[in-house]
């Protein structure tokens, strides 16, 4: 038996042809604008002054860091040896950011 109706089957196939990439268009630009915008908050959290400017960066030392939380959950022992260390380090300006600083921001997250 003929089929008198492709006009209408290939119409039907072009509305979900066209639905299809424009749905998968609106999730690209949904996925790309919350990538930017999750890229602007800061660890500290403070923003970015827009979206799109590299202006702003907050310089953060990720060797240091890294051995402040590792100081803060050892024993007073262990403090004490990677105290020394790290105030070492810090008189040779081993640290790309001010380790007092950085010291007495991770002793008042902890208070």
């Amino acid at each position: 038996m003929l089929n008198k109706n492709k006009k209408a089957q290939v119409a039907d196939s072009v509305t979900w042809i066209v639905a299809t990439i424009v749905i998968i268009v609106l999730l690209v630009l949904f996925i790309f604008g919350a990538s930017m915008l999750g890229s602007t908050r800061v660890v500290k959290g403070e923003f970015r002054e827009s979206l799109l400017s590299k202006s702003y960066a907050d310089k953060t030392d990720l060797f240091l860091v890294k051995s402040l939380i590792t100081y803060y959950q050892l024993d007073e022992a262990g403090k004490k040896y990677l105290g020394k260390e790290l105030k070492i380090l810090d008189d040779k300006n081993y640290f790309e950011v001010n380790y007092t600083i950085k010291n007495q921001e991770f002793a008042g997250r902890l208070v």
